[in-house]
């Protein structure tokens, strides 16, 4: 089941927003914590000191997730950014 985009979640005094970010998989979902911190998980990698797109394979569909990055980048307040596989991206 996939949590719907903007849904937003209290746990322990931390607030979670879900934020739908396909790509990687049809269902990937990007979560901010307290309005800063975002965790990405597959949907991006560091490299060079930039967030780029998970490559394809293994991700799904690139193009969409090319968008799915622009709308995390456009965020405003998120001081770093947490990926699965290359740490965090700090603003």
């Amino acid at each position: 089941m996939l949590i719907a985009d903007g849904k937003e979640f209290n746990f322990d005094g931390a607030t979670v927003k879900a934020y739908l970010t396909p790509g990687h998989t049809i269902g990937s979902t990007s979560y901010l914590i307290n309005g800063k911190y975002l965790v990405v998980g597959d949907l991006a990698l560091v490299e060079d000191g930039k967030l780029v797109p998970m490559p394809k394979p293994p991700s799904e569909n690139i193009e969409v997730l090319k968008e799915s990055l622009v709308k995390i980048v456009e965020m405003k307040g998120v001081e770093m950014v947490l990926t699965a596989h290359t740490g965090v991206f700090r603003r």
